[in-house]
């Protein structure tokens, strides 16, 4: 299993720099803490990313600070587009960060590149970009965080 270790050398050493860099400013409020702290049965995830897309390293460095909240029951196997494109396109639409559920042979589509809620905020914004920009520098952290912990933390 690739752990976040093995996904920072899919790329060269200045793209697992620049993800470092991201993931002390991810915080995840108390509240939430609790609740990712609360889950006792093992939660798998499928990430499909590369550290140089900087969607990715969004989506990672929540990911990782989520996992960090119940490392003993989340575990999180990161795969490189490179070299496994038809797979990713065979389960989803292709896209990257793309974060799946893993329940047995059940692939649940948590986040397809960027969270739903986010994606709505692009296409009505009137300034798209800087949207995009907000998402890769934090500032819809809590969107990213909402989505994954919607999903992990159902019964």
């Amino acid at each position: 299993m690739t752990n976040y270790n093995d996904y920072l050398k899919f790329n060269e050493d200045i793209y697992a720099e620049k993800q470092e860099k991201v993931l002390p400013k991810v915080v995840i409020d108390y509240d939430t803490t609790d609740e990712i702290k609360k889950i006792s049965k093992t939660i798998n995830l499928m990430v499909f990313g590369e550290p140089y897309c900087p969607d990715c390293r969004a989506v990672v460095a929540v990911l990782e600070r989520i996992r960090s909240c119940n490392p003993n029951c989340i575990n999180i196997e990161y795969i490189p587009r490179k070299g496994n494109e038809y797979r990713l396109n065979m389960i989803s639409e292709g896209k990257i960060p793309t974060v799946f559920l893993v329940d047995g042979i059940k692939l649940t589509t948590i986040i397809s590149e960027r969270p739903e809620s986010v994606k709505k905020m692009i296409e009505e914004s009137e300034n798209p970009d800087e949207t995009i920009y907000n998402f890769r520098t934090g500032k819809y952290n809590d969107e990213i965080i909402g989505a994954i912990v919607r999903v992990i933390t159902k019964e």
